[in-house]
């Protein structure tokens, strides 16, 4: 994902409640508490859209963004890696929006999408589980560490340097 990416995934409400007997504020794994930390789906092992359609959210993304080449059988993409990608697997719905030009429009459908198919969003950043609220997923959006970039690449990084 690149430095002015937000990315977020698409979980059913349902999967979170079936694996850990009710809903969470943060998702389990490395991001736990920490904001800066990437929480990437690919480290868990449950599967929490096992037994749940996400064909509604698929058709949604065909209507929203241009198919894109998929570097693997098992998912569809759309959008382009760099800015705007949405990637389509049986087991994830990983969303990627530019914070340089965020697409009001994209983030809307995304969000009422997530809603309508009793879903939340899980911030990539952290593992922070919010409700399906344009709200609050502008204001997380904001809040990134993609928006802190675009705003200020100079201090992004020098801010970023003395963190290692």
């Amino acid at each position: 994902m690149a430095a002015w990416q937000c990315g977020f995934i698409v979980m059913p409400v349902a999967g979170i409640v079936r694996i850990h007997g009710r809903m969470i504020d943060l998702l389990p794994g490395d991001g736990d508490n920490e904001p800066e930390t990437s929480f990437d789906q690919a480290e868990l092992v449950p599967n929490y859209w096992e037994g749940i359609d996400n064909t509604h959210l698929q058709m949604l993304a065909n209507s929203l963004l241009p198919r894109a080449p998929s570097w693997s059988d098992a998912a569809t993409m759309y959008g382009d890696e760099k800015t705007d990608h949405i990637q389509i697997w049986d087991d994830s719905v990983h969303v990627r929006l530019d914070c340089r030009n965020v697409n009001a429009a994209l983030l809307a459908a995304v969000v009422a999408a997530a809603r309508d198919a009793h879903c939340c969003i899980v911030l990539c950043e952290g593992g922070r589980i919010l409700s399906p609220v344009l709200e609050c997923v502008s204001d997380a959006l904001q809040a990134s560490a993609a928006s802190r970039f675009v705003r200020n690449p100079r201090q992004f990084l020098a801010s970023a340097d003395r963190l290692v």
